[in-house]
């Protein structure tokens, strides 16, 4: 059966084809793991893929998640709270509605009543049992946290309408409930088999006893505010979980004027055999052209490095050591073109229009093989026209990668432009066959070794003689 996708809320700075390329569940990469980072109702698309321009805004979901990351014993009330809070009291009012309406039902309804709302009252007293008197009187340095506190606090003073006053009945009255059905229980051990009935050892008038209903309306009054509670603090505490356990760093948040994306050991979490790499970017070095061979880690890297841009612009901690990043204008990613609607090259050209910077403003741009379904001398022009065009732009960054070896010549003195490579390198099997692996470790400099695709072909078996044609062509191109 195939699930509707949940539509994305709009956002000015992260366009939808650019999501899309980095989020979706279905990537052989699963750089959708990063939405791994936040779930929730503040939501995954708030916390990482909706990045924000007001610096305060992001500061505030970040110093969230620190308190909660740092303050062990804040982290543990908070979860109590959110546990507690996070229970379907709407669904649990349903069933005390249908137990006080089943008088009259018959005794099969009224045994799945009896056994419905008995479960739903354990689950709410498990939780509660773990509920904090408080979450803390002192003041947090989150407004998040501290209108959470404030609004726990409220509801649990000493009065008999209280939340407090509901839990501590929920308890006792699952206390008898367990009672009541084990004494029922008991009782059946010593009949015969042919009056044994399959049903939880509690009968609805034994239930209706114990129950007292006005005691569990008083509570009702409270369920918006349950409710917007949960919602405030569960995505916080689930991300504060994650960066603990994946050893993230919180980003430093600077003005767009600083034009920056600094990345150090910057991880893909749950991709295969992942390596951290380091990316830098400012209004010095505006440019990163990417190359090495295909499966190398070129794209990896990309997308990489924007995720964490977009994550840490939405407020969440980050997979790296360390991560300053700047706040932007508009990011945008776009791949090459597939000629599956147009022809590739109409799409790439398209594309790159789509992420050409206007004067004046900060983009964050990716770019993966643009250009590389044209002949050589075009598509290598059409590169460097794009990469000189952004590095004279002044205020936005570009990741690009490229198969286009020797342009780094072009770009010999330009400090603005570095060049990077992800090698690969070739080992002998243990039968004599050539096996080719990547280390995924991005290398400065332009790529060198270029007898890659003769590496890949002698490892599938290509005729030998074949090969020894391909690499004299490759020594002598001209002869």
């Amino acid at each position: 059966m195939m699930h509707k996708r949940k539509e994305r809320k709009p956002n000015p700075i992260l366009d939808d084809k650019t999501a899309e390329l980095l989020f979706r569940r279905d990537d052989s990469m699963d750089l959708g793991s990063l939405k791994s980072m936040i779930t929730g109702t503040v939501s995954l698309e708030d916390l990482v893929q909706n990045p924000l321009s007001d610096i305060n805004a992001i500061n505030e979901r970040l110093t969230t998640i620190r308190e909660l990351v740092v303050n062990h014993d804040t982290r543990k009330r908070m979860q109590a709270v959110a546990e507690a809070f996070s229970i379907k009291y709407d669904e649990f009012y349903q069933k005390v509605q249908e137990y006080v309406e089943a008088q009259r039902a018959d005794s099969y309804s009224q045994q799945r009543i009896v056994r419905e709302l008995s479960g739903f009252i354990g689950n709410i007293a498990e939780a509660a049992g773990n509920l904090p008197l408080d979450v803390g009187s002192v003041q947090f340095k989150s407004k998040i946290l501290d209108e959470v506190a404030s609004n726990f606090n409220r509801m649990m003073e000493e009065r008999q309408d209280s939340a407090k006053a509901f839990f501590e009945y929920i308890i006792k009255l699952n206390e008898r409930i367990q009672e009541k059905a084990s004494q029922g229980k008991d009782k059946k051990k010593v009949q015969p088999a042919w009056l044994a009935h399959d049903d939880d050892g509690m009968s609805y008038q034994q239930l209706k006893e114990l129950v007292d209903v006005k005691e569990l309306m008083k509570f009702k009054q409270y369920v918006p505010t349950v409710t917007a509670i949960a919602a405030a603090i569960s995505p916080y505490l689930r991300h504060a979980e994650e960066a603990i356990k994946g050893k993230y760093c919180e980003p430093i948040i600077v003005p767009k004027e600083e034009n920056c994306l600094i990345i150090r050991n910057g991880r893909t979490p749950n991709w295969r055999g992942y390596v951290p790499n380091n990316t830098h970017l400012d209004s010095d070095q505006r440019v990163e052209v990417l190359e090495g061979v295909n499966n190398g880690g070129k794209t990896i890297d990309m997308k990489k490095a924007m995720c964490i841009a977009i994550a840490a612009l939405s407020g969440s901690w980050v997979p790296a050591d360390y991560v300053k990043v700047s706040l932007r204008d508009h990011i945008v990613l776009r791949q090459k073109g597939k000629g599956d609607v147009i022809s590739a090259m109409q799409q790439d050209c398209r594309n790159v229009k789509e992420a050409t910077p206007p004067d004046g403003e900060y983009w964050l741009i990716g770019l993966d093989e643009t250009f590389t379904s044209t002949e050589r001398r075009g598509g290598r022009a059409l590169l460097y026209g794009l990469i000189t065009y952004v590095a004279e732009q002044g205020h936005s960054l570009l990741i690009t990668s490229s198969h286009y070896l020797g342009m780094d010549k072009f770009f010999s003195v330009d400090g603005r432009v570095v060049f990077k490579h992800f090698p690969f390198e070739r080992k002998q099997g243990k039968n004599g066959e050539i096996e080719i692996t990547f280390p995924y470790k991005k290398q400065d400099g332009s790529l060198s070794d270029v007898k890659y695709a003769l590496a890949v072909a002698a490892s599938k078996g290509f005729d030998k003689k074949t090969i020894e044609y391909a690499q004299e062509r490759l020594v002598s191109p001209q002869k």
